[in-house]
């Protein structure tokens, strides 16, 4: 949530990442929409083993580490505690949502409120945490597309896919 001075050693920074996206001939642009999207104090962060994976292979794709940790929440999401998938449907078409960072306890099975579990998501990298805003969203096309996946697998996937489908109508217009 903050990293105080050490927040430019979280992630590789922008200045960073586009040096190496000009030494290693990658569109800087490309690499800010599939693996931005984190800011600590004044760093606009991006993840690091994404960057060395995608320059390495010369492909922006999904390098997404999965953590066997998402489990932990996959049940309460699916049962849409607190309207979590709710806010998930709303942060997979672009919108933002309020969380609380400050009551949560740093465990993994003591989810109260849907602030407890979207903060534990964002200690995760599953979200990113606006401090100023108080909100989170999903980071970056990387990360969206683990939401797409876990949102997929989910019973009801036809009806939540046509709702996602709608809010992004809405948004484009």
């Amino acid at each position: 949530m903050n990293a105080g001075k050490l927040s430019e050693y979280v992630g590789f920074t922008s200045e960073e990442t586009q040096s190496l996206c000009k030494q290693y001939g990658i569109d800087f642009e490309e690499c800010k929409r599939w693996y931005d999207g984190y800011r600590l104090n004044d760093f606009e962060l991006y993840n690091p083993e994404s960057v060395v994976c995608c320059i390495e292979d010369n492909d922006f794709a999904n390098y997404w580490s999965k953590t066997s940790s998402y489990e932990v929440i996959s049940d309460r999401i699916r049962q849409n505690f607190e309207g979590t998938k709710d806010n998930v449907i709303r942060m997979l078409s672009g919108e933002c949502v309020d969380v609380n960072v400050t009551r949560f306890l740093n465990t993994m099975n003591s989810f109260v409120t849907r602030s407890d579990l979207f903060t534990y998501l964002i200690h995760l990298g599953y979200l990113a945490y606006d401090r100023i805003e108080k909100t989170c969203h999903i980071p970056n096309k990387e990360v969206r597309q683990e939401w797409f996946n876990a949102v997929e697998s989910l019973d009801d996937y036809a009806v939540t896919n046509k709702i996602i489908q709608s809010s992004r109508e809405l948004l484009s217009c």
